[in-house]
């Protein structure tokens, strides 16, 4: 007996936080632990994961405890993204609720961390943490999703881009191609708007984000796009450079106009 509570419970809210350490763990390294945004499936693998969680917590007190009471569950740790959550159960029903998914795949190993951290008693989830190299993982993860993000920009014609990182750099890129005039990019902006506004209707958990991000468009003019093209494409900076030139006389002389009104 051990605070009030029998051997087995005991042993049971040992075997939950082990299960919750591996599950938070890999899912944070599934969906590239922050190192760039989720992509759709991801976001199926952070719905099921966290509905599950929840769907348990209603169902089964033991697991709603340990989420809300045990060590390293019923305090959140330092540095989360998502702000305001008292502890693990209200951290897994916000996101349940229509939180954000993305902010989910970056506290996700954070969270798992924590409960090792916490329970220094806990040979066992030591070991897991160690025997499985979460530390190495969830870094590499990270860096891979930062690859990912980088390889794009660097040739970002692909396809079409699924993060407002990457629409920026589309546009950039497509500003200085020869085959797209200044009324064709701003069709190319619509259409990458139009594509974030889609897949907010199915996907909930990004939902906020991707309209932040279409509303976000509109100020990612032509101008800047060929000052970005300019920056990081070189295959394109001289026609950019070019447009970029006859757009700023122009500029100038509306500003001078004004001026003597």
């Amino acid at each position: 007996m051990i605070c009030g509570m029998s051997d087995a419970a005991v042993e049971n809210r040992r075997d939950i936080k082990d299960e919750l350490v591996r599950g938070l763990a890999e899912v944070a390294m599934l969906c590239k632990n922050g190192g760039r945004t989720l992509r759709l499936g991801e976001t199926q693998i952070v719905t099921d994961y966290i509905g599950g969680l929840a769907a348990r917590a209603l169902e089964d007190a033991a697991f709603r405890s340990v989420l809300s009471s045990a060590k390293g569950c019923k305090t959140a740790p330092s540095g989360l993204v998502t702000q305001g959550v008292r502890n693990l159960l209200g951290f897994v029903n916000g996101i349940a609720t229509g939180g954000c998914g993305e902010t989910f795949a970056v506290d996700a190993g954070t969270w798992a961390r924590h409960i090792v951290t916490c329970n220094p008693g806990n040979a066992g989830l030591r070991e897991l943490w160690r025997f499985q190299g979460y530390d190495e993982r969830l870094l590499q993860a990270r860096r891979d999703g930062e690859n990912e993000l980088a390889v794009y920009l660097r040739a970002p014609a692909q396809r079409t881009p699924e993060s407002l990182e990457e629409a920026l750099g589309f546009l950039a890129y497509w500003s200085g191609d020869e085959t797209v005039d200044e009324e064709a990019w701003e069709g190319l902006r619509e259409t990458v708007g139009d594509s974030f506004a889609e897949q907010a209707e199915r996907d909930g958990h990004r939902a906020t984000m991707l309209r932040e991000w279409q509303a976000a468009l509109p100020k990612f003019t032509y101008q800047r796009a060929l000052k970005m093209c300019v920056e990081k494409y070189a295959s394109k900076r001289a026609l950019a450079q070019t447009r970029l030139d006859a757009i700023r006389p122009a500029v100038k002389t509306v500003g001078r106009a004004q001026a003597w009104r």
